[in-house]
């Protein structure tokens, strides 16, 4: 029986890719004044921008919102929970 391990990069490898993708989406605009046309940036090159901004983005904000949220709703789960306990016992939690 084969053991399946859950191999999902951590935050900071999604961080550091995403800042490496801006990284190479700037060289490829800079890179565009020293090619013919020189000093125009042709479309082409800034839909290429465009996309590599946005899964960039995709990759920071997607994983952080996320992590928001869940830590949220545990939160509320957890507030929940305690509330339902001192209604059913009666008694307020005593603060240590």
């Amino acid at each position: 029986m084969k053991k399946t391990t859950n191999r999902r990069p951590s935050g900071a490898v999604k961080f550091y890719l995403a800042c490496g993708l801006i990284f190479v989406g700037v060289v490829l605009l800079f890179s565009a004044f020293w090619v013919p046309p020189l000093g125009i940036i042709h479309e082409s090159i800034l839909v290429a921008f465009g996309e590599i901004l946005t899964f960039s983005g995709a990759l920071i904000g997607i994983d952080y919102t996320y992590r928001y949220k869940l830590l949220q709703l545990r939160s509320g789960l957890r507030e929940m929970v305690r509330d339902e306990i001192v209604r059913e016992t009666g008694e307020e939690d005593k603060e240590v």
